[in-house]
């Protein structure tokens, strides 16, 4: 019997081949292997070299300890030290990290969100908040064991590690393959001895936002490789709650790992806006609206909006979070939020009296005569400077590639 196919159902049969084909790669216990990914091919050796050449002045700053990312790389490597890391394995992951950043285009010159310096700010919060628990429990009941301080300054110096992305936001499939490209990376895992499938594991939690269809196929991964790792037995009916196979100590390693994710996941997000003041503040939310395609016109809504779902939808993480950290940079990112919400009042204000008819906006030109005379006169000094200010504000608002 001949068999018909709809488009639409061929379609469907050729995807679950790929997928169950996908399936059986990733159950393959061997933690080696690398799997081809169309959407992550390496740059050409002549644009590593080109970005190396053309950071060079800044990397000879940064090597004198004259950036801001040296001062950061110093806070982490003290704090790291602290938490019992080995001072010579922390500074070359740190060294390489930045390197890798870098040369492949999301260095200091990037225009985004996700560059090295969201990474080292990321990396140095959440070692800073596990620090403080840690410090807070007396060490009766630790709440994060030495491995998982590894797991997570691995995972949060590399969560964001997607050069090839089309987009600001990464994808943790292409960081996957990167990570696992990365001979250095794998070999500075297998120092600390720790595993790279874990890693992975809790970068996949810092998806975001960690729900509906982008949570599911997470999860999944997540399982997977824990699974590779040899933490779990199986994970074939993970999503069948009278699964057999999804014992209570499966349940225990899977929600283990998760936190760690999530722990990540809200430091990540937070620790510009608590290590900042108000105005570094505003060009992060400039960037992370280009980052989760904010409209310009909507970034002080939208930047209420996501402090909202962080102290709201994931307030038991928050508060864990927040509870870590020193109170000066806790009071900062409140008095950051605060100005947030501050502005976008004003805007709702402003808006009701427009829709109100109670006031109008009027554009008005103003003549500057450009004669010696003027460049004389006190007030047309005061007005060009203004002007001058203004563009370069302008200017400086605008990301990298419109300019």
């Amino acid at each position: 019997m001949i068999r018909l196919w709809s488009p639409s159902s061929l379609i469907k049969e050729i995807a679950n081949k790929l997928i169950n084909s996908n399936d059986k790669i990733y159950n393959n216990h061997d933690a080696n292997d690398v799997l081809d990914n169309p959407l992550a091919k390496p740059f050409p050796w002549w644009y590593e070299l080109h970005q190396r050449i053309k950071l060079f002045p800044w990397w000879v700053k940064y090597n004198f300890g004259l950036t801001n990312q040296a001062d950061l790389k110093d806070k982490i490597i003290s704090l790291a030290i602290e938490m019992n890391l080995e001072k010579r394995w922390t500074k070359k992951l740190i060294r390489h990290a930045v390197s890798e950043f870098s040369k492949k285009g999301l260095g200091l010159d990037y225009y985004g969100y996700h560059n090295i310096d969201h990474e080292l700010q990321a990396t140095y919060f959440t070692l800073l908040s596990a620090n403080g628990h840690i410090l807070q429990c007396n060490k009766k009941v630790l709440p994060f064991s030495n491995d998982d301080i590894k797991y997570l300054f691995v995972s949060s110096l590399f969560h964001d590690f997607d050069p090839t992305k089309k987009f600001d936001k990464p994808n943790e499939e292409n960081v996957e393959w990167f990570l696992r490209s990365d001979s250095k990376i794998k070999k500075f895992i297998d120092i600390a001895g720790i595993d790279i499938n874990v890693v992975i594991a809790i970068i996949y939690r810092t998806a975001y936002p960690f729900k509906g269809e982008i949570a599911d196929i997470a999860t999944k991964r997540i399982y997977k490789l824990l699974l590779i790792k040899g933490l779990l037995k199986d994970c074939n009916n993970i999503y069948d709650d009278n699964s057999i196979n999804d014992s209570e100590s499966t349940k225990k390693i899977v929600e283990h790992y998760q936190r760690l994710g999530w722990f990540l996941s809200v430091c990540e997000r937070i620790a510009g806006y608590a290590l900042g003041d108000f105005e570094y503040a505003n060009k992060l939310a400039r960037s992370n609206a280009h980052a989760l395609g904010w409209h310009p016109s909507r970034i002080n809504e939208e930047s209420v909006k996501y402090f909202d779902s962080l102290l709201n939808q994931e307030n038991e993480m928050f508060q864990f979070v927040i509870k870590g950290i020193p109170d000066d940079l806790k009071n900062n990112f409140f008095r950051n939020v605060k100005s947030f919400q501050n502005l976008y009042e004003k805007e709702k204000k402003i808006k009701k009296l427009i829709k109100n008819k109670e006031i109008r906006f009027i554009c008005k030109v103003e003549e500057i005569k450009n004669d010696y005379n003027n460049y004389r006169n006190s007030k047309f000094d005061l007005d060009y400077n203004e002007i001058r200010n203004c563009i370069i504000d302008i200017y400086r608002k605008t990301p990298i590639p419109l300019k």
